[in-house]
């Protein structure tokens, strides 16, 4: 479900090739969005403030990423997008993300009149404070819910499927592209594994993720024999 998650929101971007996109947080959503938004043939960076998931965002193919702690995410953005600046962010973490939006709007491109354009796309819960008018140029700011069309339709749910001319990529189908691409070796999936917990201690694997998000990232639950 994160897997169609990511590709979702990496949908409600619209990437072209050749565009250049900003990845703002590296849990899974993120970490597969950066690499769902590199294999449309977009120029990718991420931003990420912790080191494990700096080195599994590398290890998953992620190149350029910015540690938002010790590096200067918006001059090194810019310079990457240079001359024309960022097409789109998604911003895939939550809580407070007011500062970070506002630095991710800095890097995208700008018209003639000076004003921000592009596509933001929030799909980590994110909470963000902005203004209309000139404060926020002519961005189209975009929020990405679940995994697609048919999520929680009963009616879609059980079996009835919407007419693929109209509804071209529904949630069933961006599971199945997740899972193929997952089987081609073209989205990775291994990195993202930091413990294997037995399934009698579910306690444990909570703990870790809420509590130790620097160390702990995709927990796999084992059922001992």
């Amino acid at each position: 479900l994160l897997g169609a998650t990511a590709l979702q929101a990496i949908r409600r971007t619209v990437p072209q090739l050749g565009e250049y996109g900003i990845v703002l947080g590296q849990g899974i959503v993120g970490n597969l969005a950066a690499q769902l938004s590199l294999l449309s043939g977009v120029r990718t960076i991420a931003w990420e403030a912790m080191a494990k998931r700096i080195e599994i965002a590398k290890a998953c193919g992620i190149k350029n990423i910015v540690n938002i702690r010790e590096e200067n995410s918006v001059e090194i953005t810019k310079e990457f997008a240079s001359p024309y600046g960022a097409d789109f962010s998604i911003v895939a973490f939550g809580g407070e993300a007011t500062e970070a939006f506002q630095s991710a709007m800095s890097c995208m491109k700008v018209s003639a009149d000076g004003h921000a354009m592009g596509r933001i796309v929030l799909v980590g819960g994110a909470e963000v404070s902005l203004k209309g008018g000139a404060s926020s140029g002519n961005m189209d700011i975009r929020s990405s819910s679940r995994t697609g069309p048919g999520y929680h339709d009963p009616n879609y749910e059980h079996g009835q499927d919407y007419p693929n001319a109209f509804v071209q990529f529904t949630t069933q189908r961006n599971l199945k592209e997740v899972i193929r691409l997952i089987e081609e070796g073209r989205l990775k999936v291994d990195p993202m594994t930091t413990h294997t917990i037995e399934l009698a201690e579910t306690g444990k694997a909570v703990d870790l993720l809420m509590n130790h998000p620097d160390q702990a990232m995709g927990v796999v639950l084992r059922m001992s024999h």
